[in-house]
C-alpha cells in the first residue's frame, strides 16, 4: 500500500514538472536563450547572434531578427526561413549582423508602424521608416552603403550645401534602390528574435540582448605556400587569406631556421595575451618582405648575393645562413589597427627555374556577335581531352571513345588525328576524324581483344589549312575491371601537364590602380568569356541627411579617369558651378603653400611634397583631352555627360594578366593585355543561315497564298483522326449523349491551348449542327471564357443560339489529378459517347482514356507531348501525331490562307529534308563546309 502511493505521488511530481515544463516555454513559442555577441576575427562592424531553435512541434516557419539602437525601438532587418516539417536539427542557429545587411528598401513604409500582432507597448516595428527625421537619429550609428539608380544621382540629385560650406549630392529616400547599413565599432545595438509559425501567428520575441562591436584580432588561418628558386635565389610565394580579409591592411613574411622555430601551439596568441605584442620567437625571424593588402595574393622576392633587396632595390636583410631546406616561412597578417595573426610555419619547396610552368600566352578580344557584355580571353591552341571510353560489344574488340573540344575563337578544327598506341609504346592504328562528333569507334583485332591501356597521341588541322600540327596532345588510359570503364589519366600538352596547372585571370579596368581576380579554370580549358556588365546602379557611401530639403547625402564627385603618368584619379563635381569652386580652391591651396614654403624653410620636404602633389593633380586634370573638350562647352548637361561618356568607357575598359600556378606557389605571370572594351553588335552572324531560311520560307509563304487564292484547291494528305470527327459527332447525336472536349493542360499563352481551341470551334459548330451537347471541363482559369466564347460563336454561327448552355464550358482544379479525376467523373456520370483530347497533357492523359474505354466512349486525340503519344496511341481509336494536331485548323476549315501555310511548311520541310541528305552525302564525302555554315546549338 505504502508503496503504492509513493507511486502515484511520484507520478503527480513528474505530471506537474511536465506541466509546469509546457506551461513555461513551449506553448508560448518564446525563445529562452537568444545570445548576442561581437562577431570575432573582424573590424568592429559585426555582431554574432545565437539562439536555440523551437520544438519541430510548434511548426515553425520563420525567425524573425530585429535590431535597434535603443531597447525601446527595434526594427525587423532579417529573417531565417524554416521547413515547417523538417524543423532544425541543430542545437543553435546562427545570425551575422554584418557584410551591409538591409536598413531601407524601396519596399519600406513612409511612416513609423508598428509590428503585425503586437501590443501597443511592444518595441517591434515593421522596419527602419522612409522619415529623414528617424534616419538621422539611426546615420551615426551606422555606415550606411546607398544603392542608387546613376541617373538618379547624376540627374535628379539637388546640391545641398552642408554646414562646413561643402557641398553634397542629395536624394530622397525613395530615389534609392537600397540602404544597405553594418554596425559601427564601439556602439551598442539591441536585438530580439521571434518564431512565426505555420499559421501566421507572431511570438513572443525573446528577451532584448545587446552587444558592443569590437575591433579584433585577424583570423590565424591563412595558408601559405612557398618555393625558393635554387638558380636565381629568389622565393615564390602565394597564400590563401582568411576568411575575414577586408580588415588586413598588410602581409608580412619572416623566414627563419627550422631548428629555431617553436612548437605549432606557440604560433597563435595564447588567452589572456595581448594581441598587439609580437610573439617570443619573432625575434628570431628575419623579415623577408611585406606587401600591402590587395586582391592579388602571390609575391615574388628577388635576393641578391645573400642578402634581401632593401628599399629603392638597395642590398638588405643578410638571410639566415645554412640550406633553405632548413627554413620555414611564417606569414604575418597585420589588420589596420595594428593586431596581427600569424599562420603556421611551411617549408619552401626547392625548385630549379625551369621547373616552372611556361608563361600563360594569351589574347584579349571582343567577342564577336554578342550585346557588348563579354571580352573573349584565349589560351593557346586548342586541345582535346577524353571523357569516356569503354568496350561496346563482347568480344572488347571495339572502344567508343568519347573527348571534348577545348578551343578558343582564334582556331577553327576541321580535323583531329589521333594515333592510337598499346603500352609498349607500338602503333595500332590511325583516325582521321574529318568532323569533330566528339566520339571515335576504335576498332581492335583479336590478337588486341581485351587491351587494358591505351596511349593516344592528338593532333589538328585547323580550317583553310592542308597540314595537320605538329604539336600534340597525350592521354593515356587504363582499363578498370570494377567500372567497365578506362580511367582517364592526366593530360599532356607538348610534355607538360596540362591537368596539374590553373589559370587565374586577374584584370582591372581604366579606373583602377591594381588588379583583382576574376576566375580561376583549368589550362585545360582555352577561353574564358568575361563578362563586363553595363553601369545601371552606384554603391555610394551616405554621409548624412538633411532636415531642410529631406535628402540623403553623398559625395558629388564623379572619377572619371585615371592619369596614365602619374595614377592619379581625375574626378569632377557633378555640378558644374562647384566644380568651378574646387578648382579655384585647389589653386588658392597651393599659391598658400608656396607662401608657407618661403616663410617656414624648416618644413620644406613635406610643404615641397604636398605642393608637388596638387600641382601634378592640377596639371593632370587641366590637360586630360575630354577636360579640355568640356571646358567650351556652355550646358551643364552636355558639360556633365561628356565626363559621364567617359568614365562609362574606362569602366567598362579592361587590362588583363594571367598568373599561371600549381597552386602551390610554382606561378608564372603573364604579361598585360592590350585595353579591351566589349562593343555590342547589330547583327549576330551565327543567325545567319536563320536569317535566310526565315527569308525562304516568306517566300514560300506567298507561294502558296498566290496558287491557294488561283486554284482553292491544294492537296492535303488524308488524316484519319480528321476525318473521323463527323462520325464521332454523328455517333454521339445518334445516341443522345453529350461531346467530352478535353483542352488539355496548358495555360492561354502556350500555343498548343490556342490550336487546341481552333480545333474546339471546328468541333463545336458541328455540334452545333447536329444539335448535340459539347462539354469542356478546363483548369485554368483564364482559358474557361475563351472555351466558352470559341463554343459560343460556332453555336451562333450554326444558327442555334438557343442551344448554347455556357454551364456546360466549366473549370474544375488548377491542380493536375484533382481535374483528371473531375473529368473521369463527368465521363462516368454524363455517358459521353464521344472524347476529345486536344492539347498538351503529362500523366493525366492515360487516366483519362482508360476511364473514357470503360465507358465505351470513341476517342479522338491529338497533342505535341511525345512522352504521352504512346499512351494515346494505344487507348485511342484515333490519335494525331505531333504536327498533325497544329494542322487540324487548316484541315478541317479549309480556309485558302490557313491551307497556304500548311502547304508552306510541307515545302519548307522538303529543303530541310534535302539540306539534312546533302550535308550528310558531303561529310560522307569529307567536304564540311556545308555542315560548318549551320550554327550548332
Amino acid at each position: 500500500m505504502r508503496n503504492s502511493l509513493l507511486s502515484v505521488a511520484a507520478a503527480a511530481i513528474i505530471l506537474t514538472l511536465n506541466l509546469f515544463a509546457l506551461n513555461t516555454s513551449a506553448p508560448t513559442g518564446k525563445i529562452q536563450s537568444l545570445a548576442v555577441e561581437d562577431a570575432p576575427h573582424d573590424d568592429g562592424s559585426g555582431i554574432m547572434l545565437s539562439w536555440k531553435p523551437l520544438p519541430r512541434s510548434q511548426r515553425i516557419i520563420q525567425y524573425r531578427i530585429y535590431r535597434g539602437i535603443s531597447p525601446d525601438t527595434l526594427f525587423f532587418f532579417g529573417q531565417v526561413e524554416v521547413d515547417p516539417v523538417a524543423g532544425v536539427a541543430a542545437d543553435k542557429m546562427f545570425y551575422y549582423d554584418k557584410d551591409y545587411q538591409n536598413l531601407l528598401t524601396i519596399d519600406s513604409p513612409a511612416r513609423l508602424k508598428k509590428e503585425k500582432q503586437q501590443s501597443p507597448d511592444s518595441p517591434l516595428y515593421r522596419a527602419v521608416p522612409r522619415d529623414p527625421a528617424i534616419l538621422k537619429r539611426l546615420l551615426p550609428h551606422f555606415t550606411v552603403l546607398g544603392i542608387v539608380d546613376q541617373a538618379n544621382l547624376y540627374k535628379h540629385s539637388v546640391r545641398v550645401i552642408n554646414p562646413d560650406s561643402t557641398v553634397a549630392a542629395g536624394l530622397r529616400p525613395t530615389e534609392f534602390e537600397q540602404l544597405a547599413a553594418n554596425p559601427v565599432a564601439g556602439n551598442r545595438y539591441y536585438y530580439t528574435v521571434l518564431a512565426v509559425n505555420e499559421k501566421g501567428e507572431f511570438l513572443p520575441p525573446a528577451h532584448i540582448a545587446s552587444a558592443v562591436p569590437e575591433d579584433n584580432p585577424p583570423e590565424n588561418s591563412a595558408r601559405l605556400e612557398a618555393v625558393y628558386l635554387t638558380d636565381t635565389k629568389e622565393f615564390r610565394l602565394q597564400w590563401t587569406p582568411p576568411i575575414t580579409s577586408a580588415d588586413i591592411y598588410t602581409w608580412q613574411f619572416y623566414l627563419l631556421p627550422k631548428s629555431l622555430a617553436p612548437q605549432a601551439e606557440a604560433w597563435t596568441e595564447k588567452d589572456g595575451q595581448d594581441p598587439s605584442l609580437p610573439p617570443s620567437w619573432l625575434k628570431q625571424a628575419t623579415k623577408l618582405a611585406e606587401k600591402p593588402n590587395d586582391y592579388c595574393h602571390y609575391l615574388t622576392v628577388p635576393t641578391q648575393d645573400g642578402k634581401i633587396p632593401g628599399p629603392g632595390g638597395q642590398p638588405g636583410t643578410t638571410l639566415p645562413s645554412g640550406d633553405m631546406a632548413n627554413s620555414v616561412l611564417v606569414l604575418a597578417t597585420q589588420d589596420y589597427s595594428g593586431f596581427t595573426a600569424y599562420s603556421k610555419p611551411v617549408s619552401p619547396r626547392l625548385m630549379s627555374s625551369s621547373q616552372l610552368p611556361d608563361e600563360p600566352l594569351f589574347t584579349v578580344a571582343d567577342k564577336p556577335d554578342d550585346k557588348g557584355d563579354t571580352n573573349t580571353l584565349s589560351f593557346g591552341q586548342p586541345i582535346i581531352f577524353i571523357t569516356k571510353a569503354a568496350f561496346v560489344n563482347q568480344a572488347r574488340t571495339k572502344v567508343r571513345i568519347n573527348y571534348e573540344v577545348s578551343d578558343n575563337i582564334n582556331y577553327k578544327i576541321e580535323a583531329i588525328s589521333f594515333r592510337v598506341y598499346n603500352a609498349s609504346g607500338e602503333l595500332i592504328k590511325t583516325i582521321g576524324e574529318r568532323y569533330p562528333d566528339k566520339s571515335i569507334l576504335l576498332r581492335l583485332s583479336k590478337t588486341q581483344a581485351g587491351l587494358s591501356e591505351i596511349r593516344l597521341r592528338m593532333a589538328f588541322r585547323y580550317r583553310g589549312e592542308d597540314k595537320y600540327t605538329d604539336y600534340f596532345l597525350a592521354q593515356d588510359l587504363t582499363y578498370d575491371a570494377r567500372t567497365f570503364r578506362f580511367q582517364n589519366l592526366d593530360v599532356y600538352y607538348q610534355g607538360r601537364n596540362l591537368s596539374k596547372y590553373y589559370y587565374q585571370v586577374f584584370r582591372k579596368n581604366l579606373l583602377e590602380s591594381g588588379y583583382y581576380p576574376a576566375k580561376k579554370i583549368s589550362t585545360i580549358s582555352r577561353s574564358y568569356d568575361d563578362i563586363v556588365n553595363f553601369e545601371t546602379t552606384l554603391d555610394r557611401l551616405v554621409t548624412g541627411v538633411d532636415e531642410k530639403t529631406g535628402t540623403l547625402l553623398l559625395e558629388p564627385n564623379l572619377t572619371f579617369a585615371l592619369d596614365e603618368q602619374s595614377g592619379l584619379p581625375l574626378s569632377v563635381n557633378i555640378f558644374r558651378a562647384e566644380e568651378q569652386k574646387q578648382l579655384d580652391k585647389m589653386r588658392a591651396e597651393v599659391a598658400s603653400l608656396k607662401r608657407r614654403l618661403k616663410t617656414q624653410p624648416d618644413q620644406a620636404d613635406s610643404l615641397s611634397a604636398l605642393i608637388t602633389q596638387q600641382e601634378t593633380y592640377l596639371n593632370a586634370l587641366l590637360n586630360h583631352p575630354v577636360y579640355k573638350t568640356a571646358s567650351k562647352v556652355n550646358n551643364p548637361r552636355k558639360w556633365f555627360n561628356l565626363f559621364h561618356r567617359e568614365q562609362l568607357k574606362n569602366s567598362r575598359t579592361y587590362i588583363y594578366q594571367i598568373l599561371k600556378t600549381d597552386n602551390a606557389a610554382a606561378y608564372v605571370l603573364s604579361g598585360e593585355s592590350k585595353p579591351s572594351l566589349p562593343v555590342s553588335n547589330w547583327f549576330n552572324r551565327g543567325f545567319l543561315a536563320a536569317l535566310i531560311a526565315s527569308v525562304v520560307f516568306a517566300f514560300i509563304v506567298l507561294f502558296t497564298s498566290y496558287q491557294a487564292r488561283r486554284s482553292r484547291d491544294l492537296y492535303l494528305r488524308p488524316i484519319a483522326g480528321l476525318q473521323e470527327i463527323d462520325n464521332a459527332v454523328g455517333r454521339a447525336t445518334e445516341m443522345g449523349r453529350p461531346i467530352l472536349y478535353v483542352p488539355g493542360w496548358s495555360t492561354i499563352g502556350e500555343i498548343t491551348t490556342i490550336a487546341s481551341m481552333m480545333i474546339l470551334n471546328k468541333v463545336a459548330k458541328k455540334a452545333a449542327e447536329y444539335d448535340t451537347r459539347i462539354m469542356v471541363p478546363n483548369n485554368d482559369y483564364y482559358v474557361m471564357p475563351l472555351a466558352q466564347e470559341m463554343v459560343r460563336e460556332a453555336f451562333f454561327e450554326a444558327g442555334r443560339p438557343d442551344s448554347y448552355n455556357q454551364v456546360d464550358i466549366f473549370y474544375i482544379s488548377s491542380d493536375q489529378f484533382p481535374w483528371a479525376a473531375g473529368v473521369n467523373g463527368t465521363m462516368i456520370r454524363e455517358k459521353t459517347a464521344t472524347n476529345f483530347y486536344m492539347g498538351f497533357f503529362n500523366a493525366e492523359a492515360l487516366l483519362m482514356t482508360e476511364t473514357g474505354n470503360a465507358t465505351g466512349s470513341i476517342q479522338i486525340a491529338g497533342t505535341d507531348s511525345v512522352t504521352q503519344v504512346p499512351f494515346f496511341i494505344t487507348t485511342c481509336d484515333y490519335t494525331l501525331i505531333g504536327e498533325e494536331f497544329y494542322a487540324a485548323s487548316a484541315y478541317m476549315s479549309k480556309d485558302p490562307e490557313l491551307v497556304a501555310m500548311l502547304k508552306a511548311q510541307d515545302y519548307f520541310k522538303f529543303l530541310i529534308v534535302f539540306f539534312i541528305l546533302l550535308g550528310a552525302i558531303l561529310s560522307s564525302l569529307h567536304f564540311n563546309w556545308l555542315t560548318n555554315a549551320f550554327p550548332l546549338e
